[in-house]
């Protein structure tokens, strides 16, 4: 990626707002989040990166239980070489959840 460049990444996540808000949290603990916000803005060494979310309607599994949907979008904006997998690969695993 060059200067000047932006790149979005979308990603549809089950989580709630608040859920998602924990998670932003422990990867970036520096800044204050509150469920009034939908967007957040990281630093990158030059560009930065916005994160944006909207709720989406739940997800049916079943009749009776469905699960709650998240669309996150990251936008990179003038990021430098290796600066958007590196803050990817924190990102994913800062909301990785466990499974069995």
């Amino acid at each position: 990626m060059s200067a000047g460049d932006n790149n979005q990444i979308i990603k549809i996540m089950s989580a709630t707002r608040a859920e998602f808000l924990r998670s932003l949290a422990h990867f970036a603990p520096e800044q204050q989040y509150t469920d009034d916000r939908s967007s957040y803005s990281f630093p990158l060494t030059k560009g930065q990166v916005m994160v944006e979310t909207r709720v989406l309607p739940n997800r049916a599994v079943t009749g009776l239980l469905g699960l709650p949907q998240l669309e996150v979008t990251l936008t990179f904006k003038d990021a430098l070489a290796g600066e958007e997998e590196e803050f990817m690969r924190r990102f994913d695993l800062a909301f990785r959840r466990g499974g069995g």
